[in-house]
């Protein structure tokens, strides 16, 4: 498809990555309910990045820059030169609306994770540890104790940038992208719904992970 020279609109375009907060996602790439007190934490933790990021933004805007200095967390960039982990600013890219790198998204369906043969889901723990267990005090006992183990995970996939040390536990993870006995998680790896490597689960699913049409 030829370049797009007028009314470029950028949530249409193929490279546009609309801000997403990695707490929105945890929840879909979660095997139980996260734990409210670490969704918090991350939460308050965007709003700083976000106004950090604010001020970023500014600052490559005054000296000309068109580009950020690192891959935004909370703001929105242009993935064309992704692949040389180059983040254009959309606000200065296409300020008239005439950009020529534009590409139709083509109503692209996103990726989904457990669609594809490295998406992973443990199984519920707190189901199969709480799941026979009759006496009220053991039963809060082992469940407070599943919810302190799935809030370090959670804190600690979030720090690490969504890989962790050891297997996930909880949290849905990718087997592509964990190497060197660390593990990805899929909330980070696959954040904007556009994974390079997504691969469906048989020839019956297409590229989108929904039901081939023969």
């Amino acid at each position: 498809m030829a370049p797009k020279a007028k009314g470029s609109n950028c949530p249409d375009c193929l490279y546009y990555r609309k801000e997403v907060p990695v707490s929105t996602l945890l929840q879909l790439h979660a095997a139980c309910d996260i734990p409210s007190e670490a969704l918090l934490k991350i939460q308050e933790e965007e709003v700083k990045i976000r106004d950090n990021e604010a001020g970023i933004l500014a600052s490559q805007i005054a000296v000309g820059r068109t580009d950020w200095a690192l891959q935004p967390q909370m703001w929105q960039y242009c993935a064309e030169k992704e692949d040389q982990r180059t983040y254009e600013i959309v606000e200065l890219k296409n300020k008239d609306n005439d950009c020529i790198a534009f590409r139709q998204r083509d109503n692209v369906r996103p990726t989904q994770c457990l669609k594809c043969r490295y998406g992973n889901r443990p199984p519920d723990r707190y189901f199969q540890a709480t799941a026979r267990i009759r006496d009220p005090k053991l039963f809060s006992d082992m469940g407070e104790a599943i919810k302190k183990d799935f809030e370090l995970e959670v804190m600690s996939g979030w720090v690490q940038r969504g890989m962790l040390p050891t297997q996930a536990a909880f949290q849905d993870w990718c087997s592509w992208y964990s190497e060197g006995g660390r593990c990805a998680l899929c909330a980070y790896m696959n954040r904007y719904g556009v994974c390079p490597n997504y691969a469906p689960l048989s020839p019956e699913f297409d590229i989108h992970g929904e039901k081939a049409t023969v």
